[in-house]
């Protein structure tokens, strides 16, 4: 259980007499008992999340009827979201199991706390549960089989006889399994030819599915080659479906614990190849010792890693100030469990060097520990901010990320895979991001046969330099890949190709429809049809202003110098008539282009010359590069006092060979709101900004006040709400 939820600490409480608790099982450091106890008795029927002393991240249950509590422990939060909270209740389901397992007096119900406890791996354990499993039930054998794809596909059998179960995949529909898959609880036929399925083998059954992360993955079930004389108890129903959930909790446990171990492996292999300076550092007595560095930061001090490492500050050279400082951000970032950013300068072999580091905590038990990252922004201007919230990997300069054998992205960290806008291109092909590309498949390449490379790319405006190398298992076996990416030399401006492409869509296709509107102009023309395409070439006209304005910001302006100005903007009627504009490039696509306002009132104060900047850019990415057959723009307030415009359709790859993600989210941060994309099966870019209505004036009581000779006094209200 532990394992699966990725908490070090664990401990399982039974109750006694009186409701007094009693610590039945624990995993991890546990010392003090009655303390333990005292907190799990405060616990309530539902998922309760304590707060014990020293910073350390606790939750807890009581479990069933006042029978028992489980209680977990980590250093650090969970992801937020629900899935932590789904698998806390599926061990928490296994550990009600295991306290009445241990309460029960039957030979049944204890198999669970004897698998629970057995000394073997999963697979023992396994083999022990199913054997165990047919010997209490009296029947001739028991498997453990996985249902995809419409096949039974027998992992784990116990069938001594080999009368019973196959031992290679055949169709699902062929066994009972395939009705235990589709139900609740467990299937129990004590005779199966009197079972109206039309199965005939085996001739006693009994099994239950096994669920991962809410969905069924096989079933754990226990069969006969004769019918079963006595009908299955309640008691036997309980045992197989709890052996179901812990084979459940287990392989999700794995899972888990794989998905650990790849990013510990991953993060070994940024740490050795990565061009960025990363380190760890351990706080001694009001000083600082050095455990690990890699070259980068090494260099980034004017030394070597072998003269860094094992040495204090001080033995080091580095003056007091600089220790202070560093101290200092390392104890705050402790205290507050978020990344803090130092400046300083010292003098090394090569110069007076000006260096920025980031610490972050990292959780463990002992002497307090920090991972560090380095940048030598010597004679540079240096302006970045931390990002409350993200963690040290996430707010390192440059971007990191790995790849599976198959080129998928597994994890994508750093503040230039934000300002990318590649934070969402987790679970892609990286061939959307470097095809034509020259070198780049070379590079992944030699990063597979185990040879590091680089290449250089021009993505979402930015010149980058791109490192990868092999990532590697505990066997030394190439697993996947992992690189870095880092502004190139030159590359702090947007890059010729992207400010091509991007005019190539904002220019061209504006441009276009002024010539091809002028041409319908002749003598002629009605009055109505002049209006008409007078409209049109306003629109695009305005479109090309608005298109010279983006690139100005983009390439001059920094996020400060875009002021907002609010005014009142009806802003249905402002995103309406921005679709508009390109609706027959979502016709030509044939593509349903729809707006939907949701708001009560739409009205509002903000920049609407800054909303629609943003605006246009992303209707326009996604009807340009939807791959469905329709785009929705939806206004709403799903969160009082914040307006919510989500627009569906825009797909990464295509964002990111625009300029256009960068300005939205400048434009957006400028009016205080926030702009995030979402990839997957329905790609979307949402925007957050904060919804302040305009004042109403009553022209009515203004105009009655006039009719007096004198100057009319507006009544200003505020509006509806």
């Amino acid at each position: 259980m532990a394992e699966r939820l990725g908490a070090p600490s664990a401990i399982l409480f039974q109750s006694g007499p009186a409701g007094r608790l009693r610590a039945l099982a624990g995993v991890g450091a546990i010392s003090d008992g009655a303390s333990l106890r005292s907190l799990a008795e405060t616990l309530g029927p539902s998922l309760t999340v304590l707060d014990p002393p020293g910073g350390t991240f606790a939750a807890g249950v009581r479990l069933g009827s006042d029978e028992g509590a489980l209680l977990v422990f980590s250093p650090e939060s969970p992801a937020p979201g629900g899935a932590w909270e789904a698998q806390f209740e599926s061990a928490s389901q296994l550990a009600l199991s295991l306290v009445r397992a241990e309460a029960h007096g039957t030979d049944r119900l204890p198999l669970l706390h004897e698998v629970a406890v057995h000394p073997g791996g999963f697979e023992e354990r396994l083999g022990h549960a199913l054997q165990r499993a047919a010997e209490l039930l009296g029947l001739d054998a028991a498997a453990f089989a996985r249902t995809g794809g419409g096949q039974w596909l027998p992992q784990s059998v116990f069938d001594p006889l080999g009368r019973v179960f196959p031992v290679r995949p055949i169709p699902l529909g062929e066994t009972f399994c395939a009705y235990t898959s589709r139900s609740d609880g467990p299937l129990a036929l004590e005779d199966a030819a009197a079972a109206p399925f039309g199965i005939s083998s085996p001739m006693a059954y009994i099994g239950a599915p096994v669920y991962v992360d809410g969905r069924c993955v096989g079933t754990f079930s226990v069969a006969g080659v004769a019918p079963r004389r006595e009908a299955f108890s309640e008691e036997d129903r309980s045992l197989v479906e709890g052996l179901a959930r812990w084979v459940g909790v287990a392989l999700a446990g794995r899972a888990a614990a794989r998905r650990r171990s790849a990013r510990k492996a991953n993060l070994a292999a940024f740490f050795d190849g990565s061009p960025l300076g990363m380190g760890l550092v351990q706080v001694v007595e009001g000083g600082l010792s050095f455990l690990a560095v890699n070259e980068a930061a090494a260099q980034a001090f004017g030394s070597t890693p072998d003269v860094i490492v094992g040495r204090t500050a001080v033995g080091l050279g580095l003056n007091s100030s600089l220790v202070r400082k560093w101290v200092a951000a390392c104890e705050t970032a402790a205290s507050s469990r978020r990344s803090r950013r130092v400046e300083v300068e010292i003098g090394t072999t090569v110069g007076l060097r000006r260096l920025v580091t980031t610490v972050a905590p990292m959780p463990n038990t002992g002497d307090p520990r920090f991972t560090f990252v380095v940048e030598d922004v010597t004679g540079q201007s240096y302006e970045r901010k931390s990002r409350a919230g993200a963690s040290l990997m996430d707010q390192a300069p440059g971007a990191t990320f790995a790849l599976d054998l198959g080129g998928v992205v597994t994890e994508m960290h750093g503040e230039l895979s934000v300002r990318l806008g590649l934070e969402g291109a987790v679970g892609q092909s990286v061939l959307l991001l470097i095809e034509g590309v020259p070198g780049a498949l070379d590079a992944l390449r030699s990063a597979h046969d185990g040879r590091p490379a680089s290449w250089r790319m021009d993505i979402a405006g930015e010149s980058v330099a791109v490192h990868v190398g092999p990532r590697r298992d505990a066997e030394g076996a190439v697993v996947g890949v992992v690189g870095t990416a880092v502004p190139a030399a030159g590359g702090g401006r947007p890059a010729r190709g992207a400010i091509l492409r991007h005019l190539n869509a904002e220019i061209r296709s504006p441009m276009t429809a002024v010539m091809g509107y002028a041409e319908l102009l002749d003598g002629g023309s009605s009055p109505d049809e002049i209006a008409e395409v007078r409209d049109a070439i306003v629109r695009s006209g305005e479109r090309l202003l608005g298109t010279l304005d983006d690139l100005v910001d983009l390439t001059v302006l920094d996020d400060e110098d875009l002021a907002s100005t609010p005014a009142p903007t009806d802003v249905c009627v402002l995103v309406s008539s921005i679709a508009d504009a390109y609706r027959t490039a979502a016709e030509a696509r044939r593509i349903d282009l729809e707006v939907a306002c949701d708001l009560s009132e739409t009205l509002l104060l903000l920049d609407g010359a800054l909303l629609e900047r943003a605006v246009r850019h992303l209707i326009g990415d996604a009807v340009a590069s939807s791959t469905s057959d329709r785009v929705d723009v939806v206004l709403s307030e799903k969160v009082a006092g914040r307006l919510e415009l989500t627009i569906t359709g825009a797909r990464p790859s295509a964002s990111a060979l625009s300029i256009g993600p960068e300005l939205v989210q400048r434009v957006i941060r400028a009016m205080d709101g926030t702009a995030t994309q979402h990839t997957g099966d329905e790609p979307r870019w949402v925007l957050r900004l904060p919804m302040r209505h305009a004042p109403v004036v009553d022209l009515e009581a203004a105009g009655r006040d006039g009719a007096r000779g004198e100057a009319p006094a507006m009544v200003i209200a505020e509006g509806a709400r």
